[in-house]
């Protein structure tokens, strides 16, 4: 019972980690320098997004490294001001921009109806014991080639986080992107 509560205190303040946005503008100095300083530090404009929808929309096969577009989708019949989180590599819609963080989203996306990310999708064991999934897209803005510099970046750094096999481990590595809005 004790293992169960320790590994369920560590999945919350990993999730914690995940979701909520720092208070701080100047991320904390990382304890060893795991990652080049412009993985950590994007030159362009970033912002980070949760994907909504996601257990609807994908499996356990979806987890790993994700990139492709956000795209408007005006004509949707719940929301008009739905963003839709599409791969680039199977066109699969993942899900969308939840709800509460669109208005960030509009934000850096500026009136621009598409938008490339990045991010991850991955699983988490909930409090009744059932493998769930999450995921985590990050956009950039700026002009062409500082946005694609910083998301291949980005890319390279998530895609060698998900050839480690340790959950813990990856996790770990993958905090180290600090994802949250620069």
């Amino acid at each position: 019972m004790g293992v169960i509560f320790v590994l369920l205190a560590i999945l919350f303040v990993i999730l914690v980690s995940v979701f909520m946005p720092k208070a701080k503008s100047v991320p904390d100095e990382p304890d060893e320098p795991a990652a080049p300083i412009d993985r950590i530090f994007p030159k362009s404009t970033t912002a980070c997004f949760r994907i909504a929808g996601i257990s609807c929309h994908c499996s356990r096969r979806d987890i790993g490294a994700i990139s492709g577009e956000l795209i408007d989708e005006p004509n949707n019949p719940h929301d008009r001001n739905a963003v839709m989180i599409i791969d680039a590599d199977t066109t699969m819609l993942l899900g969308y921009i939840a709800k509460e963080e669109k208005k960030e989203y509009r934000k850096i996306a500026d009136g621009k109806a598409r938008m490339p990310f990045v991010g991850f999708i991955e699983q988490y064991e909930n409090c009744d014991g059932e493998m769930c999934l999450y995921g985590i897209v990050r956009t950039y803005a700026g002009d062409e080639e500082t946005v694609m510099s910083d998301a291949q970046n980005d890319w390279d750094f998530i895609q060698g986080a998900f050839t480690i096999k340790s959950y813990e481990e990856r996790i770990r590595m993958l905090d180290q992107l600090k994802w949250e809005k620069h």
